[in-house]
């Protein structure tokens, strides 16, 4: 749904105040246009996302992703989603299900900030699981500084 003109001017008006918007292309993005950064926001790691500020301020379901505005809850859904599925893989180290695979394909896009879903190889998945156990140490429950290293999975497979 398109929001009203004034919350859309709201909205934008906070994005051209931050410190992380890029103006090297056309329009002003959220961060590295298309594809975001990692970057430092009141002592948390966040991943901007790339998007064109002016497209992105207009829609109700957006949200920053720095939390300065949109729709905060279903970002924490979507971490504590992450978590329960982390655990669930730590589980059965080696294999993926479907079902967990798809959830991935949900879950990576919306957090990391990549526009596509992971390939069924398994170093893509092994990559995605990585890149979401470091994202998710950057969140505030986790230590201030470098991400913990994470284990190595060589078996992965997956099933179909």
């Amino acid at each position: 749904m398109i929001l009203d003109k004034p919350a859309q001017v709201e909205r934008m008006q906070i994005c051209r105040n931050c410190k992380f918007v890029d103006y090297s292309a056309k329009r002003p993005t959220c961060g590295k246009p298309i594809i975001g950064n990692i970057v430092e926001y009141e002592g948390n790691k966040y991943r901007t996302c790339g998007c064109f500020l002016d497209v992105k301020t207009k829609f109700s379901a957006s949200a920053c992703p720095l939390g300065k505005w949109g729709n905060y809850k279903s970002e924490k859904d979507t971490l504590d989603q992450a978590r329960e599925l982390l655990e669930r893989l730590k589980a059965t180290p080696g294999r993926i299900t479907q079902a967990q695979r798809q959830q991935l394909n949900k879950i990576y896009p919306a957090l990391i900030g990549r526009k596509s879903n992971v390939s069924q190889c398994p170093p893509c998945i092994r990559t995605a699981v990585k890149e979401l156990e470091e994202y998710l140490s950057y969140r505030p429950k986790a230590k201030r500084g470098r991400p913990p290293k994470t284990q190595k999975n060589e078996n992965l497979k997956t099933e179909n």
